[in-house]
């Protein structure tokens, strides 16, 4: 189970993280925020966006790179 390392899913990782690994799903974060992050949010914004969605989709980015089964990014 990927997640995201940004806003709300990352301020709540301990309690998913229990939720998951009751479960039996290996958790996976992103990487902490960087220029890479960045990049690849700019790289792969469908628009012109602020900086924290361009900053939570390069997070969503690389966890597809790291070919997670499932991202937990709950709306």
């Amino acid at each position: 189970m990927g997640m995201p390392r940004a806003l709300f899913t990352y301020g709540m990782f301990s309690m998913f993280n229990a939720i998951f690994k009751e479960l039996g799903f290996n958790v996976i974060l992103s990487e902490p925020s960087s220029e890479e992050t960045v990049r690849l949010g700019q790289q792969y914004a469908l628009d012109e966006t602020c900086y924290p969605v361009k900053l939570i989709t390069g997070h969503m980015a690389e966890l597809v790179v790291k070919k997670v089964d499932y991202i937990f990014f709950p709306y």
